[in-house]
């Protein structure tokens, strides 16, 4: 047998725990011996038979390039996704653009010619989409693929013009790097999601609204952008969910396939994203000497794997139109903000640390809250303190004197911590710490 045979014989969760184990070992963790096999089988043929292996067509295909879209709404959800590209396939030009590196879907599977979308182009890896104006959602084991986060291009407007014509000539404002992973998780048969901060706030896409409490409807119609098999981005509606009993995901019998890793499940009344797409089917099955779109009957074959946004909207803050805090908000890791005078300044650093700046330096620096980035909030004890996902409390500041307290941002940019009667009890703009 093969290497590349036996390649095939693993399963999607083999192939993630394998690459999960190399970038273990790559910074001298020691982790479980792999088959000796597969010593000969280099990161990028694993990581191509991973993207072949997810996803599938449910009933009738209903994928529509996004020209072929006229719903304003659902053109409204598909300027929010990105194509997830590798640095080394994005190309700078040196003209204010940057070529990305594709190839022929038809020839990369081995398409019959009967297969949609045969001539069209391929390169994204995975599917993303904007939940704050700096940070892309996306699925946790697309983030695991790569060593650094900066070397991840996020990637506006990857799509057909027309039949004939892709874009893949992109201007350099729509391309972004990664900066920061906020948070993860790649949970086997759980939760699979990943928050990504990039290297700058993006202004010219909306921001999609999540799902914040509860969950997606028994049997809600849904839909699903992004990039199947890295294609340009694809919509695809006519889906419902049909299994809602998990707790960390739901499943749809959504049209997708490798490459729609990391795209958002949209309710297709609300156009709230309930889900991002994680795991489902095999995509194609051999017909002769060629491959065709493995297709199941609308309730058959698997389901595709929809991880919650509830597994994660806690960690992207408020929905606020514009770049600035609004008051009432919460600060997420990497965030501050300064006194109306530009004498303070309230910092929750990357890695988790509370800092308040004065003018001569730091005044108040937590020091202990770890490394684990997470939501700051005042509780009800008055103990202002960091929550990491699952609600496990990561650090208290314990020193607090006012039950019921509030910290919020007021429309003037002070930090004010309100007592419970509703008065200032401290104020960067009047107090120190």
């Amino acid at each position: 047998m093969t290497d590349a045979t036996q390649l095939q014989d693993m399963s999607i969760d083999e192939l993630k725990e394998e690459l999960k184990a190399r970038k273990a070992r790559s910074k001298g963790v020691r982790t479980a011996s792999s088959a000796a096999w597969l010593e000969n089988v280099d990161d990028a043929s694993i990581i191509k038979v991973l993207q072949a292996k997810q996803k599938v067509i449910y009933g009738v295909d209903d994928r529509l390039d996004i020209y072929q879209v006229k719903d304003q709404a659902d053109l409204a959800d598909a300027d929010s996704v990105v194509a997830l590209f590798n640095a080394v396939d994005v190309t700078d030009n040196g003209d204010g653009t940057s070529k990305l590196i594709t190839e022929s879907f038809g020839s990369r599977y081995g398409l019959c010619t009967v297969e949609p979308f045969r001539d069209q182009p391929v390169g994204a890896f995975c599917s993303g989409f904007l939940v704050a104006k700096d940070v892309i959602a996306t699925a946790g084991h697309c983030t695991f693929v790569i060593d650094n986060v900066s070397d991840l291009r996020f990637v506006f407007g990857f799509r057909m013009r027309d039949q004939d014509t892709a874009t893949t000539v992109i201007p350099n404002d729509q391309i972004y790097s990664g900066a920061q992973v906020i948070d993860r998780q790649n949970v086997r048969d759980g939760a699979d999601w990943a928050l990504v901060r990039l290297d700058r706030p993006v202004p010219d896409h909306p921001v999609v609204s999540l799902r914040r409490t509860g969950r997606v409807a028994d049997r809600a119609q849904v839909q699903v952008i992004g990039h199947p098999n890295g294609l340009p981005t694809k919509f695809a509606a006519g889906s419902r969910v049909r299994d809602n009993d998990p707790a960390a995901f739901f499943v749809a019998n959504l049209d997708t396939y490798g490459g729609n890793s990391g795209s958002p499940v949209f309710d297709a009344d609300t156009h709230q994203v309930e889900g991002i797409l994680v795991r489902g089917e095999n995509d194609f099955v051999a017909k002769g000497d060629c491959n065709v779109s493995l297709v199941c009957p609308n309730t058959g074959c698997r389901g595709e794997d929809c991880t919650r946004v509830l597994e994660f909207a806690h960690l992207t803050g408020p929905q606020a139109e514009g770049d600035e805090m609004k008051p009432g908000e919460v600060l997420l890791p990497g965030q501050s903000v300064v006194s109306a005078d530009g004498r303070y300044t309230f910092v929750y650093q990357a890695d988790a640390n509370l800092v308040f700046h004065g003018p001569q330096g730091p005044l108040w620096d937590s020091d202990t809250a770890g490394s684990t980035p997470g939501v700051c909030v005042m509780q009800d004890d008055g103990n202002l303190v960091i929550y990491r996902p699952g609600g496990i409390a990561l650090w208290h500041s314990g020193t607090w004197r006012y039950p019921g307290s509030r910290l919020v941002v007021q429309d003037d940019a002070n930090v004010v911590i309100y007592s419970p009667d509703g008065s200032p009890v401290w104020a960067t703009g009047t107090a120190r710490p």
